[in-house]
């Protein structure tokens, strides 16, 4: 399936691109799902603490089809709303690894925290840039696509694979410097240590 590509400069805001058409077995966002797969766990034992206060939060994250944690996957987290003191890069979004049970890292705040503007998703890369995609199509967001990312910053391209959350989110691509992300369904990207410069 041939499809255009998708770039983002990752020194640039790209809250969310738009995919034209795409034919894939795909489903729709619905409204009262939240963004990432994930969800919330009150187990704070043995687990790193960033921040300071008594509203403590810490999340599962999950495989976007099956529901099953994600052990050892690196993450991005944010949050819509809510300043995370606790992170100093221009993104405001903290990167960390989930533990062998799928769970991240355990944050503390002094006031609650809304929890509909939490953003988990797993992350490739790091560095204090980044970058994520929205696939969409005429009707929304599609969750469940299959998509391959071509991460194109300094002499070594790398292609990430996975598939989109119920917000048809992308995994976060973190980056020390500016770089090129192309989005493809998967399949369609191009191979070879020239990929970057054959766009």
């Amino acid at each position: 399936m041939n499809i255009p590509s998708l770039s983002a400069c990752c020194a640039l805001l790209l809250a969310a691109a738009t995919c034209p058409a795409l034919a894939a077995p795909a489903t729709r966002q619905s409204a009262e799902e939240p963004k990432g797969s994930f969800s919330f766990t009150r187990d704070f034992a043995q687990a790193k603490t960033y921040g300071q206060g008594p509203h403590r939060y810490r999340m599962i994250l999950r495989h976007p089809q099956n529901g099953t944690p994600l052990a050892n996957q690196d993450y991005a987290l944010s949050h819509s709303s809510v300043d995370l003191s606790f992170v100093a890069e221009p993104k405001k979004v903290f990167q960390g690894t989930t533990d062998a049970q799928g769970r991240t890292a355990v944050f503390a705040f002094g006031k609650p925290v809304p929890a509909a503007g939490w953003n988990l998703r797993p992350r490739t890369g790091s560095g204090p840039l980044g970058e994520q995609m929205v696939v969409r199509d005429d009707e929304g967001p599609m969750k469940d696509f299959h998509y391959a990312l071509l991460v194109c910053e300094g002499d070594t391209p790398y292609i990430y694979r996975g598939i989109t959350d119920a917000s048809g989110q992308t995994a976060y691509v973190a980056t020390v410097k500016p770089a090129n992300i192309t989005l493809y369904a998967d399949g369609d990207q191009p191979m070879g240590s020239n990929a970057c410069t054959e766009e």
